[in-house]
């Protein structure tokens, strides 16, 4: 799921589940750590290079108030070879609007998320390091990602719980910053339900999102050109034992947003990535070779 847009704008909604509304409209700062691997396009092979990046304007607002508006840059750091598997670095910035310091995290991901049909519910099984701060020597402190002890355990499937369904709606012409693109409408709506008992009473919690994508290969890595997003929290409630009588799921949450494309480019630099990784397999790969070889001899040497 494409989560790293729509997940500040869940907050609120989310909270209506155990909170209040504000007494007044407030604006919520873009989370301290967002990570944008959601955002990659792992349905066809990437045709991305070190250094390729996009940014996206967000705005966002829930009907309790909350409301979002910030920038998110994602970026393609590097390539690593990571216990033999070929992956790449992908660094995530958000800024705020009117704050001048974006924070910021990577993370590498194996190329073979690329092969997987279902990548977009299952990548965080391609995740492998990750990094989101430096130490004073200002050497990245990297966390090798591991999977939780429950899962080694669970024979079922990610997602198992998970209502998954992708349509192609027809055709559109969007306008953003970067420029006009026509594009193809992809509406993708993805649906949680879980249900606990508490006390003497059961409850049962659905979140569904929405999303209308506006798809074109013009722009790098993602293939979006902007996002439509609507996210609903419904919820319902009945004694143990009667679930015949619980009433029917109310709204108790509502968040809507929009991402727009404003730039793409290449040549920018990671700011997290170790620096030897900071290029790509291929010239990796070269460097160590050259330093592999013996130096020429030079003229008029002679050898025993």
């Amino acid at each position: 799921m494409r989560r790293a847009i729509v997940l500040l704008l869940l907050a609120g909604s989310l909270g209506a589940l155990t909170g209040a509304a504000p007494e007044r409209p407030r604006v919520t700062p873009a989370p301290a750590v967002m990570n944008a691997i959601g955002l990659i396009d792992y349905s066809r092979p990437h045709a991305f290079k070190v250094g390729d990046w996009v940014s996206y304007h967000v705005v966002g607002a829930n009907d309790k108030g909350d409301g979002a508006d910030y920038v998110v840059t994602v970026l393609i750091a590097g390539e690593e070879r990571f216990w033999g598997e070929d992956c790449f670095w992908v660094e995530t910035r958000s800024q705020n609007q009117g704050n001048e310091a974006p924070t910021a995290i990577a993370t590498l991901m194996s190329y073979s998320v690329f092969d997987d049909t279902l990548a977009a519910q299952r990548m965080k099984l391609f995740m492998r390091k990750s990094v989101s701060d430096v130490r004073e020597d200002g050497t990245p402190m990297e966390d090798i990602t591991r999977r939780p002890p429950l899962t080694l355990k669970n024979r079922k499937p990610p997602g198992e719980h998970t209502a998954w369904n992708v349509d192609t709606v027809g055709a559109d012409t969007v306008h953003v910053p970067r420029g006009t693109y026509s594009c193809k409408l992809i509406k993708m709506e993805e649906g949680v339900a879980a249900t606990k008992d508490e006390g003497d009473s059961s409850s049962r919690t659905e979140v569904r999102d929405i999303r209308t994508i506006y798809y074109t290969e013009k722009v790098p890595i993602t293939h979006i050109a902007r996002e439509n997003i609507e996210n609903t929290v419904k919820r319902k409630t009945w004694l143990i034992g009667h679930s015949k009588d619980a009433e029917d799921l109310r709204l108790v949450g509502l968040s809507t947003g929009q991402a727009r494309l404003l730039d793409f480019g290449s040549g920018l630099e990671s700011g997290l990535v170790p620096q030897r990784f900071r290029r790509s397999l291929r010239a990796q790969d070269a460097a160590a070779a050259a330093g592999a070889t013996p130096a020429p001899r030079p003229k008029g040497h002679r050898t025993s």
